[in-house]
């Protein structure tokens, strides 16, 4: 059965609201806002008993941000690290920025002024974007853009060759840059990334294994992408370096 976007984010929002007594977080998904939507920042805001609640998503550091306003106009600010999202499962921490204090989700002593219920719910609203039918997936502390973010990502020409990549659901999901030799040794790892162009790509593949095969797809267009494998005689690595099959050789 599959489940649209949309649904998802009502599902893990309600699982979040009913894992707690009630009158400790009530947090409608209805009341959800976005603030801004411009492909490289999304905010977005809601209020859980009376204290606002402020996330910020920006797909260009690839960093998260949480702050809260309080009845008494008290302001608190957060770094927030996640080391998992995927599949429903969320995992992470918050930084306070004033004190430097560590609030693991799920796992800590230090009150805030909202639930770990909430802090949940309000990151996976911003993690998954219903409107645009793209979502953030997390994976060993890296960040992942969905498919619908690839080429904006290539097309930054941000002087980075490389970035690693992640295939999760049929979608390849595009993450933070890398230098030529960090992406080599995610491929000899066996992880995939993706290149800037087709000759990046054809270049990592064939430095990680002295050859590589021919361009092959696994997926469907557009939530796959073409790559190469590296090979090594007769031997074909499993890492897979993409491409996009509109950016020109160079």
């Amino acid at each position: 059965m599959n489940l649209s976007k949309k649904t998802i984010v009502l599902l893990m929002c309600l699982v979040f609201l009913f894992s707690v007594n009630t009158s400790a977080f009530a947090c409608p998904t209805h009341e959800f806002k976005v603030l801004k939507d411009d492909g490289n920042i999304r905010q977005i805001s809601t209020v859980c008993n009376n204290v606002e609640i402020y996330a910020e998503l920006n797909t260009v550091a690839y960093q998260v941000s949480l702050s809260t306003v309080d009845s008494m106009k008290i302001e608190k600010k957060y770094k927030v690290n996640i080391e998992t999202f995927l599949d429903g499962v969320l995992s992470g921490s918050l930084i306070d920025l004033e004190t430097n204090e560590v609030h693991v989700i799920g796992q800590s002593d230090i009150v805030l002024p909202i639930s770990d219920e909430a802090i949940k719910a309000v990151l996976t609203y911003l993690f998954i974007d219903e409107q645009y039918n793209r979502q953030i997936i997390v994976s060993d502390g890296i960040m992942y853009l969905d498919t619908p973010w690839v080429m904006a990502v290539l097309n930054r020409y941000d002087s980075k060759f490389y970035y690693c990549a992640i295939v999760h659901n049929g979608h390849t999901y595009i993450g933070p840059g890398l230098t030529t030799n960090e992406a080599l040794e995610r491929v000899k790892l066996g992880k995939d990334v993706f290149g800037q162009t087709q000759s990046y790509a054809m270049v990592i593949a064939n430095l990680a294994g002295g050859g590589y095969t021919n361009p092959e797809i696994h997926g469907n267009i557009p939530f796959y992408f073409y790559h190469y494998h590296p090979k090594s005689g007769t031997n074909i690595m499993p890492a897979q370096c993409f491409y996009a099959a509109n950016t020109p050789i160079r």
